[in-house]
């Protein structure tokens, strides 16, 4: 089962720097934070803010060449959350051909998806994940042999949002961080929202 979400808003972590972009569904009551690159941000971001440039950007080459080819995104889903990784496609529809699934980042994806008007879908159960997984203990590899545990992306988009209390450590649970950011109202992240 897919819930159909929309971009709602799009921040910055203050503690990592990194983008996140918020999906929501259209009552409100389910939200999920998927962190992105900054190349990735600008993109969603000159859409929100409907900047044209003068020349394409990548996601922008990507809608015209399926226009010149008269195929059409039909939606993108985010289909899996692995070891804090969202796992996304891109589904493509063809004249007189059967569609093609077309798998990419998150980012890249919602980019298009904006751009062609395509429905964004997130799994049921990558929802449910995204509100029980432990964003503290989230592990990456610098180099062969290395673990470095990464920051507690839960508590910093709590804070960011000014919703949780470090002191209290009501951030440190998952599922208080995902109760939180599902009842944000539109003016909690800043300026980019849809």
């Amino acid at each position: 089962m897919q819930l159909e979400m929309r971009v709602a808003s799009l921040t910055v972590d203050p503690f990592t720097n990194l983008p996140m972009v918020i999906l929501k569904d259209s009552e409100g009551g389910q939200a999920i934070p998927i962190w992105i690159g900054v190349a990735e941000a600008a993109a969603i971001a000159t859409e929100l803010e409907g900047i044209k440039l003068d020349r394409p950007t990548p996601h922008d080459l990507v809608r015209s060449l399926l226009s010149v080819l008269g195929a059409r995104v039909e939606w993108v889903e985010i289909y899996d959350l692995r070891s804090g990784t969202f796992y996304a496609s891109i589904i493509v529809a063809r004249p007189d051909s059967p569609s093609l699934v077309i798998e990419a980042r998150p980012s890249d994806a919602i980019a298009i998806a904006m751009r062609t008007g395509a429905a964004i879908r997130v799994a049921k159960d990558v929802i449910d994940k995204a509100r029980h997984i432990d964003l503290r203990c989230q592990e990456r590899i610098d180099t062969p042999g290395t673990k470095v545990l990464t920051a507690c992306r839960a508590e910093a988009a709590g804070c960011a949002a000014g919703l949780v209390s470090r002191r209290k450590g009501t951030a440190n649970e998952p599922e208080v961080f995902a109760e939180l950011l599902e009842g944000l109202g539109e003016a909690a992240f800043g300026k980019w929202k849809m």
